[in-house]
């Protein structure tokens, strides 16, 4: 996963170490947890290790001899990646707190350029709706405030019908361009081929649009995850997010604040209409961020950060 270090993709390494915590199976004192298997996939795991430990038992001779099965059942579950962890440890690992970043931005210009063409980007002027337009297509959006998002509107503004072709569409932060996911694809299929949206003659889309490497798999199913701050890393023995020495959530806002604003985000949409491609790139300017805690447990449950498709 990249690991930009503008301030958002550090995201990336965190929930594979969060993961692990994420639930819990077995008796009061001790559960077992693993970093990408769901709760129902333990006892699968659990009875192949337990038949393959009873047939070890029985090709030694020591058929029935129950420690002797316990024994090569746990060693078979730690070999599938299963960890063995107190209960009391767990819950408080997922109620420890773990800081995220939201921001407030504003779609300021929409530029056009040819397919081809190394003349200059052009701007479009805002059209008496409020979106940007030329004699094509209106363009509009905005980026959600849990960031690594945005939402599109493109209008067809001619007869002929024009395609979005998502397969060459990027989002750009920090320079860096990324592929992206938009709405009506499972987060699974992120990085196959996307066939083109179709805009019919005289109307209009709006699609969510996200960088692929946004979306990572937890618990065995894909999701989305928001923005973390780059002052914020997860230690690898407890899964517990940790502020950099010397950093508290007052000091860790005033730098995110003094990194990401002002700074501008890009989504480039390359609009087919009459086999001539032209290329429109949304110009975004973060204008406010703010650092929020929020626990494991109740970040799994935002609506936003839980969807597996768009």
């Amino acid at each position: 996963m990249r690991t930009h270090r503008g301030g958002r993709w550090v995201i990336g390494v965190a929930f594979g170490l969060v993961a692990p915590c994420a639930f819990a199976w077995g008796l009061s004192r001790a559960v077992w947890v693993h970093p990408t298997k769901q709760e129902g996939e333990f006892q699968r795991d659990y009875n192949e290790c337990q038949q393959k430990a009873a047939q070890n038992a029985a090709n030694w001779g020591m058929k029935g001899n129950i420690f002797s099965i316990a024994s090569d059942t746990n060693q078979c579950l730690v070999d599938k990646g299963w960890q063995k962890v107190k209960e009391s440890e767990l819950r408080a690992m997922q109620q420890s707190p773990i800081y995220f970043i939201e921001w407030e931005t504003k779609l300021g210009a929409v530029l056009r350029t040819n397919r081809g063409d190394t003349a200059p980007a052009v701007p479009l002027p805002i059209s008496d709706g409020g979106m940007f337009a030329d004699e094509f297509v209106e363009v509009g959006g905005s980026l959600p405030a849990h960031g690594n998002e945005a939402n599109v509107e493109v209008a067809n503004k001619t007869d002929a019908s024009a395609r979005i072709v998502w397969d060459e569409a990027s989002y750009v932060d920090k320079g860096v361009a990324n592929r992206v996911t938009h709405s009506g694809v499972e987060f699974a299929e992120r990085s196959k081929p996307q066939l083109p949206t179709v805009i019919a003659g005289r109307s209009r889309v709006t699609q969510v649009v996200m960088p692929s490497d946004a979306i990572v798999q937890l618990r065995g199913r894909w999701i989305h995850i928001p923005l973390f701050p780059l002052e914020e890393t997860f230690d690898q023995t407890s899964g517990r997010a940790v502020l950099a020495p010397g950093m508290t959530p007052e000091i860790v806002d005033a730098r995110v604040a003094s990194r990401l604003v002002g700074k501008e985000l890009r989504v480039l949409l390359p609009i087919e209409i009459g086999g001539a491609i032209r290329e429109y790139t949304l110009v975004f300017t973060v204008t406010a961020t703010k650092v929020r805690a929020t626990s494991q447990t109740d970040l799994e449950k935002t609506t936003a950060f839980t969807r597996t498709a768009l």
